[in-house]
């Protein structure tokens, strides 16, 4: 289990990835004609790539397939048995051994796989434990502003659309203004004092963060980081995620503004910039950024137009999708090849040589085990009424091999409507496959006298040449005493 989820995390994060190199590349070959909000909202939706698997979506999309036929084919919680008497003129291969020196990769992918799982839990854990260590701290430390600004953010607040009461508190422990809480959000200020056009500038800038569910992106976002812990390119992406979350939420905020007050709303976020990097939790979204990063920012915010880039947006986000689909495509062919349910294989085997093929649920490996050593069947008889079976039909072909594909319900008895004439001395071979393995089953032959011949399908398979003593008619017959329907597949020689 720890294994599969794994390599689908592993596949996720080579789609994500990919998105994100995308993503990069058209954002360099737009340069400044795509905006901030483009941007925000694109590496937001790579982002999703890294936690939903969209390339499962392929299975819903039918794509014709060109295949041989297989010999035996059976499902992922079956047992392939592969015995003498095929039909002449299959083409098989002669099984090999299996290799066995070299690396366990199967032994070096489970501790891969507990390695990253035990990472990816602890840091889920730490990031919880200083979420709500840092909330407890400035709840403890933090006091209600006065009215004057509980009034500014309600203007504000009805102003960007929205309802309800926003919760201001004032924290010493507040480097620089911030938005923090999920179920309960929050405004954290640096003070109570604040000049009224300061306030309005940053409550309308915490106010957009929280009317875009910026939190909950963060959250995702970190999440990301803690399954994907392992992809250098996660990282890469947290700059560039943090980064345009700011420079486009600043986007927004002055949109409507004149040269004049962006650049008052640029020494704003001068004089609330930290001297250094937070601490605390990454779960919030802050005013101002540390002050190494503001020359950017700033120059993107007194450089931000507002015409319309809606066209050039759209054409670069189906060149995003595009590219992701292909990506997932990939993933989707790889994760067919490598977790299929169904298999087949086929061999060429000598007379009296058995071949049984193994799947293993854990790992997909094919296990080929020789056992042409196998013990004598025994034989044994009873008396059977035809009257009273299940007619099946008995195709036969030009080498006068008959074919078996039978569904015998529970409790029931099956006889073929095609018998063999058969002269003393001469044998009838049964060679079958029985699924689900472990049924009861009696397989055998039955006279127009009610004679019945069988032998008790060992392993859900048969393999038996049944020796005729005396001139008649003889039809393959086979019981199923099981509490549960079987499916029989064979070839009968006679």
């Amino acid at each position: 289990m720890t294994v599969d989820l794994f390599f689908a995390v592993i596949r996720l994060s080579v789609v994500g990835g990919t998105g994100y190199i995308l993503l990069k590349l058209l954002a360099a070959v737009s340069g400044n004609r795509l905006s901030q909000s483009w941007r925000y909202h694109g590496i937001a939706a790579v982002t999703l790539l890294f936690v939903l698997p969209a390339h499962r979506l392929w299975a819903f999309i039918t794509v014709p397939r060109s295949a041989p036929s297989p010999a035996v084919l059976a499902g992922s919680d079956s047992e392939l048995v592969f015995l003498s008497g095929s039909p002449a003129g299959v083409d098989m291969l002669t099984p090999q051994p299996l290799p066995t020196a070299g690396i366990d990769w199967g032994t070096v992918f489970e501790r891969a796989a507990v390695l990253w799982l035990w990472v990816a839990v602890s840091l889920v854990l730490w990031n919880v434990w200083r979420l709500l260590r840092c909330r407890r701290l400035i709840e403890q430390a933090g006091n209600k502003v006065n009215s004057r600004l509980q009034q500014i953010a309600v203007e504000e607040a009805r102003l960007a659309g929205i309802g309800g009461e926003i919760r201001l508190l004032a924290s010493p422990l507040a480097q620089s203004p911030m938005l923090i809480g999920f179920f309960r959000p929050m405004i954290l200020l640096p003070s109570e004092h604040l000049p009224d056009g300061d306030a309005r500038f940053i409550l309308a800038h915490e106010l957009t963060h929280f009317r875009r569910k910026d939190l909950w992106k963060k959250l995702l976002f970190l999440m990301v980081r803690c399954a994907h812990w392992f992809n250098p390119i996660v990282y890469l992406m947290n700059r560039d995620f943090s980064r345009w979350l700011e420079t486009s939420c600043d986007e927004q905020v002055v949109s409507s503004l004149d040269r004049d007050q962006r650049k008052e709303y640029g020494r704003l976020l001068i004089d609330y910039a930290p001297a250094s990097r937070y601490a605390g939790p990454k779960l919030y979204v802050s005013f101002a950024s540390c002050r190494y990063k503001l020359k950017r920012r700033i120059s993107i915010m007194l450089n931000s137009d507002k015409k319309s880039r809606s066209l050039l947006g759209l054409v670069l986000a189906v060149a995003l999708v595009v590219g992701c689909l292909a990506t997932t495509a990939l993933a989707a062919s790889v994760d067919d090849d490598n977790g299929t349910d169904d298999f087949a294989l086929s061999f060429r085997v000598e007379q009296n040589d058995i071949i049984k093929a193994y799947k293993c649920e854990d790992t997909g490996m094919v296990t080929v085990v020789d056992t042409s050593d196998a013990e004598q069947v025994t034989e044994y008889t009873s008396t059977l009424d035809l009257s009273t079976s299940v007619p099946m039909d008995l195709v036969s072909d030009a080498s006068d091999v008959k074919t078996i594909s039978w569904d015998v319900p529970s409790g029931a008895k099956a006889a073929a409507t095609k018998a063999c004439s058969m002269e003393a001395g001469e044998k009838i071979n049964v060679t079958v496959a029985i699924s689900p393995a472990s049924s009861d089953v009696q397989v055998g032959i039955v006279d127009s006298n009610g004679a019945f011949r069988y032998v008790l399908a060992a392993s859900g398979s048969v393999n038996h040449d049944f020796s005729i003593t005396a001139h008649g008619v003889y039809y393959v017959c086979v019981v199923n005493d099981s509490s549960n329907d079987v499916s029989v597949a064979g070839f009968v020689n006679c």
